[in-house]
């Protein structure tokens, strides 16, 4: 993001280099005294992308901090735990829209062999 005062050769800067330039090239007799910038405001895409990108930043930062908690359970129960947890999330999510959705997994625990289908199928 530009900086309008806080920096050496900053926006400020600039223009009222720009501006002394100007006044002198065309012959104008004042003394440019000073400049300040104001009312100035970046682009809405500008804004969107920059408020998309702190998004993206504290949802990255949001996943470290779950994947950590999830990696100190040498157990391995976190993992699990959460695991089923997306799935009721995903069930309940598809249910709520109209589909019946039904999540088989061992959720990568021991495999206890295949479930028999009920008699007749």
């Amino acid at each position: 993001m530009p900086s309008f005062g806080a920096e050496k050769e900053n926006l400020t800067d600039r223009i009222a280099a720009s501006v002394g330039t100007v006044l002198v090239e065309q012959g104008v007799p004042l003394r440019l005294v000073g400049v300040q910038v104001s009312n100035m405001k970046p682009d809405d895409s500008v804004v969107e992308a920059q408020v998309a990108q702190k998004a993206a930043e504290a949802r990255t930062a949001a996943i470290k901090t779950l994947t950590d908690f999830l990696d100190q359970d040498p157990t391995g129960t976190r993992k699990m735990v959460y695991r089923m947890q997306v799935l009721q999330e995903l069930t309940r999510t598809a249910n709520a829209n109209g589909h019946n959705t039904i999540f088989l997994t061992d959720l990568g625990g021991q495999s206890t062999g295949i479930l028999p289908l009920p008699g007749g199928h």
